[in-house]
């Protein structure tokens, strides 16, 4: 006797559609003169700022994406 399934599977990947950032500037200015404090002028105002989100196609920083998927067994 021989057996048959069927399997039906549903994989969603960021349900939420939460942004996910990608990581701050984190290169401080080589302008200011040796022994001095960063200050707000000196210091991009980029700084340390999450400015861009992760665009990829596939993983991490990607949004809502749903998959269906059958299988046959015999």
């Amino acid at each position: 006797m021989q057996s048959q399934v069927v399997q039906l599977r549903l994989e969603v990947f960021n349900i939420t559609n939460r942004a996910n950032f990608a990581q701050p500037a984190v290169v401080l200015p080589n302008t200011a003169s040796p022994g001095q404090p960063f200050t707000l002028e000196t210091v991009l105002p980029t700084f340390g700022v999450l400015t861009s989100p992760l665009n990829r196609t596939i993983g991490l920083g990607t949004p809502r994406q749903a998959q269906l998927s059958i299988r046959y067994l015999f």
